[in-house]
């Protein structure tokens, strides 16, 4: 879960050094579209889940969204241009709107019923650590003088 969590939550905050790159000559707009890819990925990934552990098994899906996610994940560095870094991150994004839902279960199985709620949220940091990332997009913007 830690190349999910990488693509997720530290993927933002790398923009800017990806802007800075040279040769990359990537607009702000451009970089928030390949930064935010991977989240309609993840919807398709996770409602493609259910269907896929029942045809699969649950086990043998999860292993798949498992290594899905992490091979396009580990590509997403050598990327050349900007469409295959958004394809790259499309492809992450399935994998890990997949793997989401399906290890969460497991997780659930093994954790006593009464204390479900601590699993959520134990679990949820790396979702909650999203929102701070996303509101400061703009205080960002406005510090590099970029128009917004």
């Amino acid at each position: 879960m830690a190349a999910q969590t990488f693509q997720i939550v530290v993927f933002p905050n790398l923009l800017e050094a990806l802007r800075a790159e040279p040769g990359r000559h990537l607009s702000p707009g451009g970089a928030g579209l390949i930064g935010s890819m991977i989240f309609p990925a993840m919807s398709a990934g996770a409602i493609a889940a259910v269907p896929l552990a029942r045809r699969l098994g649950r086990q043998r899906a999860t292993l798949t969204a498992l290594l899905w996610s992490t091979l396009w994940s580990g590509a997403c560095p050598v990327a050349g241009a900007h469409w295959q870094l958004g394809l790259l991150r499309i492809l992450t994004g399935i994998g890990t709107g997949l793997a989401i839902p399906l290890v969460l279960s497991f997780a659930r199985d093994a954790t006593a019923r009464r204390k479900h709620a601590i699993l959520l949220v134990l679990l949820g940091v790396p979702v909650g650590a999203s929102p701070p990332n996303l509101s400061s997009a703009p205080c960002r913007s406005k510090e590099l003088g970029a128009s917004g």
